[in-house]
């Protein structure tokens, strides 16, 4: 499976090869930051199946969870759409905003991550809680 993931200006343009290693919903306090909901929807893919493609992007650090350690996050420089991330506990993968993608629909999420901190009027049907 290949496919790409854009910005809402769709300026900035990566792309994926092959079958993504994680494809999850995290309730995270970064995630629903990062995404200004209540959680985000994470692709994480091989660094080798990541290209970034077209467009210009900035960049800015968070510290993360002991698990995925420091988090880079790299946004359009035109329209600030955080499109994608790598964090230094997981140095082989890099994650990619789900809803960016083209093909959405074949990307469902396995499971959730940090379902403690879901809020109480989420109801997702997703995967295993974790």
């Amino acid at each position: 499976m290949n496919d790409q993931a854009k910005c809402c200006c769709g300026f900035t343009i990566v792309e994926i090869k092959g079958k993504p290693e994680i494809s999850a919903v995290c309730h995270c306090d970064n995630c629903k930051k990062r995404t200004g909901s209540a959680f985000g929807w994470s692709i994480y893919v091989l660094k080798e199946n990541f290209k970034h493609i077209a467009g210009n992007v900035s960049a800015y650090v968070i510290e993360e969870s002991q698990q995925y350690g420091k988090q880079e996050r790299y946004f359009c420089e035109i329209c600030g759409t955080t499109l994608f991330w790598k964090a230094s506990g997981v140095p082989h993968l890099v994650g990619i905003a789900g809803g960016c993608f083209e093909m959405k629909e074949k990307l469902l999420p396995q499971g959730q991550a940090n379902s403690d901190s879901m809020l109480c009027w989420v109801n997702l049907e997703v995967g295993a809680r974790a």
